[in-house]
């Protein structure tokens, strides 16, 4: 679970459970009072984790990071909204554990672990 502050808002990515074994990953947003603005979830896939573990936000958009998988298979993704909620794309590949998200004007960074080779750091441009 991850929070993120600007000047409209919390943001908050994490993964919510449900009693007949599907999960979400999911982000909210909520005002500045805490009053909860909306909700976004992706998965929902019966026996299969989504886990989102990290948020950063800039100007314009928001974007999470995590994984989805069952105990043999683990894929990881970015997901980026904008400020609305608005889903703008999702971008996914095998082989880390996503744990952190960081953005500046030319990359996303994902920091992750992989089993092989222990702690990872991934550049992704043109975002």
């Amino acid at each position: 679970m991850d929070i993120a502050l600007d000047s409209s808002g919390i943001y908050i990515a994490g993964i919510d459970n449900y009693v007949d074994y599907t999960n979400h990953a999911f982000m909210a947003k909520s005002n500045l009072t805490g009053d909860l603005q909306w909700i976004r979830t992706y998965g929902g896939k019966r026996d299969i984790r989504y886990q989102a573990n990290s948020i950063a936000i800039d100007n314009s958009s928001i974007y999470i990071a995590g994984y989805y998988g069952n105990p043999t298979t683990e894929h990881d993704f970015i997901i980026k909204y904008d400020k609305t909620g608005k889903f703008q794309w999702i971008y996914s590949w095998s082989g880390d554990k996503a744990m952190g998200i960081g953005i500046n004007v030319d990359a996303i960074y994902i920091a992750g672990f992989n089993y092989t080779t222990g702690a990872t750091l991934m550049k992704i441009a043109n975002h």
